[in-house]
């Protein structure tokens, strides 16, 4: 047998030939399974009558265990889900019911100041940890505590036993901040509250989320499993703003210990492979059994786990999430399992139980194998008579294709032998010469003919393609340079933070431009008129390349003579510079400007808004609002153009935040841009920080909303913080 089959491959032609050749045996192999279903039918239909009674058997058997076996797994984790989540769910609810209860009572010492006494409250004492102790924080310090806050909260220590009566086995503190971020805190970790050089650390309520999520819910809000500020462990905020006459006055905050929350929850399992989790409304993993895996705890503890699983599970989590209850199949880490899940009504979350269902179909598996060995010794009396006939046809079949190789070799190689010829020519073909001829060899009057003439057209298509692409190249690498060029025009002009600015007392200021991939004409400028005035300026220019960049340091040498001409005066100066600019602008070139003068010693601010964007403004201690500023039209768009003049206050630690166009439409792959309720965000976030910190958040956001999606606008922004005249030391 083998040296017949060695035979056979030394004569089969390649190529063309053999695709003739091919065809020709597949002819005959057609034939000879047509005679091996004949010599073969009676085995083949004894066989199959055996084969479906086996299967049949089989199958009935495994259906309805596993029939039986799914109804009563899916109540069972059904069952335990719902009665696992309504547990957890009680557990919760109560701590919302004795915080609407403190609550009442906070808001009745506060209305009614004259029917409570003063208890004296102290700041924490490192000796009391592990007791539990009532105690006062302060964001700038227990001395610094004005005494209005104090009185009302020597009076809120009268609530002291009520709030001692909430500290028990699952939540560890009970905290009253008022609306100056002054809190009542009282649990047994006062040891806690100290840093490394042995200080009170500062703390202010109205800067942590569970503050401002109670505030802005306006009702009882439960947090995601977060990091404590003070006890280096995982805790479930819990918080609920108090109102007095329709005026918050206060928010109260619990918290959770995780950890014994997961206790809870993981005690419950479902056979040997049951898994048991908790998960909170925002797709957090607040608790689990598993250690590895789509189900074991992340590195990043808030992570959204629904993007990080498959989309059976992600969906699952979903059908929790949305308040109800049931159950499913799903695959976790490539195997399937059975899941039951129901919510915790009090918070919005759900807990769902696990169950493998390889554990759960083995009795059924195990029933449908011994079903089918009855039949399998009789089967395999059929399959070697089986096997035998087929020996015999292959053997046929066999000897059939060597004569029909053996003589259809030689005709089929004298067929394609202008195939060969060709396909010689073609790998001849290089860089320098792609021209293919036509051949008298070629001219058989059939398809290979019509396919040599296709070559000699094609071959002379390609060389003037690649002419054409010589000289779009070269086009590029011009486009490069002038782009290039543009780039270091644009970053040449804009100024840089010497001492002479950076050094000053009065004010900090950082200012960048990150180029789009087409250049365009964004910059930012700031000069002084005389030691006493700062200017300030960031602007925009319309359109993109050499053009833009030029227009742009035209523009921003401009304005700086005009302003230092007119001495400061914005109006007059960009009234000029409009007029200037109009003269040398293109068809079309306008240019946006917000222009501002500050004087240092006072604060004020006068400032022109020539069609830029609206500035981001924040008083001291408070958030960053978008000032809608009176706007003028853009410079170099009409002759007469009037700018009007806007005017305001700066107090020592207000900041100013000034952008390009290129920041609000910022957008993401979804076409989404970045927008200015997200700037005000990213700019409410970064707390007080220097100017360079709060841009360096901005920009991280912007980033994070954008991710890959190349961006067609410069980015640029400038931040000063007025910090006002610094007194002489003598």
């Amino acid at each position: 047998m083998e040296r017949i089959l060695s035979k056979i491959r030394e004569q089969i032609p390649t190529g063309l030939a053999f695709k003739l050749i091919r065809a020709v045996v597949i002819v005959i192999a057609i034939l000879g399974l047509e005679f091996l279903v004949v010599s073969t039918g009676e085995i083949h239909v004894l066989e199959h009558l055996v084969k479906n009674e086996g299967e049949e058997l089989t199958t009935k058997v495994e259906e309805d265990s596993q029939e039986t076996l799914d109804n009563l797994v899916r109540k069972s984790l059904l069952d335990l889900s719902v009665r696992a989540a309504d547990k957890t769910d009680d557990e919760l609810w109560v701590n919302e019911y004795e915080l609407t209860i403190l609550g009442g009572q906070v808001a009745d010492v506060i209305a009614h100041p004259d029917h409570y006494g003063r208890v004296p409250v102290e700041p924490p004492k490192k000796e009391n940890g592990g007791k539990l102790s009532l105690q006062l924080l302060a964001p700038n310090g227990y001395e610094n505590i004005s005494p209005e806050s104090m009185a009302t909260m020597e009076r809120l220590a009268n609530l002291e036993s009520i709030m001692a009566t909430y500290i028990g086995e699952y939540t560890i503190d009970c905290y009253i901040g008022l609306t100056d971020g002054t809190t009542l805190a009282i649990d047994k970790l006062s040891d806690r509250k100290y840093d490394e050089n042995g200080e009170i650390k500062s703390y202010d309520a109205t800067t942590r989320p569970w503050y401002q999520e109670a505030v802005k819910a306006g009702d009882t809000y439960f947090s995601p499993a977060v990091h404590s500020f003070f006890y280096d462990y995982d805790i479930v905020t819990y918080s609920r703003p108090v109102y007095v006459d329709g005026e918050l006055v206060a928010v109260l905050e619990g918290a959770l210990n995780v950890d014994a929350l997961r206790e809870r929850v993981t005690y419950v399992e479902f056979g040997e492979t049951g898994v048991n989790v908790l998960i909170s409304s925002s797709g957090q993993l607040v608790s689990t059994s598993r250690t590895t895996g789509e189900l074991s705890m992340r590195e990043d503890p808030y992570e959204d786990i629904r993007g990080s699983v498959n989309d059976g599970l992600a969906k699952l989590i979903d059908d929790g999430l949305a308040g109800g209850s049931g159950t499913a199949i799903v695959e976790i880490d490539g195997e399937k399992y059975y899941a039951g899940y129901g919510p915790l009504v009090t918070v919005g979350w759900t807990q769902i139980a696990f169950s493998s269902v390889e554990e759960v179909t083995r009795p059924a598996r195990a029933l449908a194998g011994e079903a089918s060995a009855s039949y399998e010794s009789m089967k395999k009396e059929i399959s070697d008579t089986f096997r035998l006939s087929l020996i015999v046809v292959v053997v046929v079949m066999l000897i059939i294709l060597q004569i029909t190789i053996i003589v259809l070799s030689r005709q089929a190689q004298k067929s394609v032998a202008p195939i060969d010829h060709m396909t010689k020519k073609i790998s001849e073909l290089t860089g320098d010469n792609m021209t293919f001829e036509m051949e008298d060899i070629y001219k058989t009057g059939d398809e290979i003919e019509l396919l040599a003439r296709s070559f000699e057209d094609q071959s002379a298509k390609l060389s003037g393609y690649m002419q054409e692409n010589i000289r779009i190249s070269a086009e590029k690498e011009r486009i490069d340079a002038e782009m290039a060029m543009a780039t270091q025009i644009q970053d040449s002009m804009l100024p840089k933070l010497t001492e002479a600015f950076s050094d000053r007392s009065e004010f900090d200021l950082y200012a960048m431009t990150d180029p789009a991939i087409d250049v365009g004409g964004d910059f930012y400028d700031f000069f002084y008129i005389d030691d006493d005035h700062l200017a300030i300026v960031i602007a925009d220019v319309s359109g993109k390349g050499v053009t833009a960049a030029l227009f742009m340091a035209l523009s921003k040498q401009v304005i700086q003579s005009q302003m230092l001409l007119h001495n400061g005066d914005v109006v007059e100066a960009l009234t000029d510079a409009n007029l200037r600019l109009l003269e040398e602008s293109v068809k079309d070139m306008f240019v946006t400007v917000w222009l501002g003068l500050i004087t240092l010693s006072t604060g004020e601010l006068s400032f022109v808004d020539a069609g830029h964007e609206y500035p981001a403004i924040r008083k001291k201690g408070g958030s960053f609002v978008i000032d809608k500023d009176i706007h003028s039209l853009s410079v170099a768009a009409i002759k007469k153009a009037k700018f009007k003049l806007n005017e305001i206050r700066l107090e020592p630690g207000d900041t100013i935040y000034l952008y390009t166009d290129g920041v609000t439409e910022a957008h993401n792959a979804a076409g989404d841009m970045f927008g200015m309720d997200r700037l005000a965000t990213a700019l409410n976030e970064t707390g007080d920080v220097s100017p360079e910190e709060i841009d360096i958040q901005v920009r991280n956001r912007i980033s994070e909303f954008v991710g890959d999606t190349e961006q067609f606008d410069d980015i640029t922004t400038l931040c000063l913080t007025y910090h006002g005249k610094q007194p002489t030391l003598s």
